[in-house]
């Protein structure tokens, strides 16, 4: 859990406090306030999940990337097998680079950035 998400946490929390208070003492103001903490501290606490979720996948990219360009014997052999649309010059063009990778599967194979991306990612996964 990030400090976003633990931040939204604590708020949802002092806004169900202060709709319990509200209600005890028939303050309709503190008890605004609550339900708009507690809006406040959902969307707080949603923020925290996607930035969790874009770490997540920016490490995934990063080991991806990581393995590629230290193991590119390896990896070129591998990618000849599995892309056969590639020919051995574009696999020598690609030199280690995963953003060229992404790119000759992406017009080899008619596909879009984030899913030669992706491709690129879940092969590469197996080298670690």
């Amino acid at each position: 859990m990030n400090n976003e998400q633990l931040d939204g946490k604590l708020t949802q929390i002092k806004g169900d406090a202060k709709i319990w208070v509200g209600e005890l003492t028939n303050n309709q103001k503190m008890q605004l306030d609550g339900a708009t903490d507690k809006i406040k501290g959902g969307i707080q606490e949603k923020n925290g999940d996607i930035k969790a979720q874009i770490q997540g996948e920016l490490k995934k990219f990063e080991a991806a990337k990581a393995v590629f360009e230290t193991r590119t014997e390896e990896v070129n052999t591998d990618i000849k097998n599995k892309w056969n649309k590639l020919t051995h010059d574009d696999v020598q063009s690609i030199n280690g680079s995963f953003e060229s990778f992404s790119n000759l599967i992406k017009e080899k194979y008619n596909k879009t950035k984030n899913e030669a991306d992706q491709d690129v990612r879940e092969f590469m996964s197996k080298f670690k």
